[in-house]
């Protein structure tokens, strides 16, 4: 939903979109973790428990895809990593 506020969700997810992870395919792990939330980059969930964005060069570019959840950088974060580490949030 995007009137969501994305900054106060309980986890926040973000996928490097930078030229070096767009090789390593990072768009494609985008796409699993918008259509594991059923939400768009820059979206909430309606319960406000997940954020998604895209982002600029997280600085780990030898282990693209790369991105940042919770904070924490997860590298080689491919569209099955993604789903699992999403699937682990749900779980808490």
């Amino acid at each position: 939903m995007k009137d969501q506020n994305t900054q106060n969700s309980t986890h926040q997810i973000a996928i490097c979109v930078s030229d070096s992870c767009r090789k390593n395919f990072s768009l494609d792990t985008l796409k699993a973790a918008e259509k594991t939330l059923g939400i768009s980059a820059g979206e909430a969930t309606p319960d406000n428990q997940f954020s998604l964005f895209m982002c600029g060069c997280l600085g780990n570019c030898s282990d693209g895809p790369s991105a940042m959840i919770d904070n924490k950088l997860y590298g080689k974060i491919f569209p099955r990593e993604i789903k699992e580490k999403i699937n682990e949030l749900k779980q808490k």
